[in-house]
């Protein structure tokens, strides 16, 4: 009888061939890098708009009111108009806050200052009114101007809307 003794061998290491690790590494990064599509920005921006709803000019222009005859007239006592009317090259040609002229940007912002911290007023909306041939610059000047407001009570003024003056103006 024979015993057979075994003796164990050293197991050699394994070692692994990093080169074609790397190398399929790199396939799936270069894969994946040439076929990602990111979204176009203009389709991730989520906006919240208003209705659609008609409106009306009446006899003053400061004064928009929507087609339907739900209209509450104290709503309107509350607004306060600035009309911008270009001059020939889309520059402030005519600036009238209410119903006064003004000269500039300038006394446009210390005569909102009055008007809106003036706790008998019971301001608390704009309405920029601005002719069809106005600049994008100067329009965002003066909205500028109404963004930085504060109302009677201490809070910022929220509610500034836009309009378009009738040709002719």
């Amino acid at each position: 009888m024979f015993i057979v003794i075994r003796r164990r061998s050293k197991q050699a290491n394994v070692e692994l061939n990093l080169a074609a690790m790397l190398d399929m590494a790199f396939q799936l990064l270069t894969f994946f890098i040439l076929t990602f599509k990111p979204a176009p920005i203009e389709g991730q921006i989520d906006l919240h708009l208003p209705p659609a709803q008609s409106a009306r000019m009446t006899q003053t222009p400061s004064r928009i009111i929507p087609a339907n005859d739900e209209v509450d007239p104290l709503r309107e006592l509350n607004l306060l108009p600035i009309r911008v009317v270009a001059n020939g090259s889309g520059q402030i040609g005519e600036l009238v806050l209410g119903d006064g002229s003004v000269e500039g940007l300038l006394q446009l912002d210390q005569r909102l200052k009055l008007a809106l911290g003036d706790g008998h007023n019971r301001f608390d909306r704009v309405v920029i009114e601005a002719s069809a041939g106005l600049q994008y610059q100067p329009l965002m000047q003066v909205m500028d101007i109404c963004a930085h407001q504060k109302l009677a009570d201490g809070k910022r003024l929220t509610s500034v809307s836009l309009a378009e003056l009738p040709n002719g103006e």
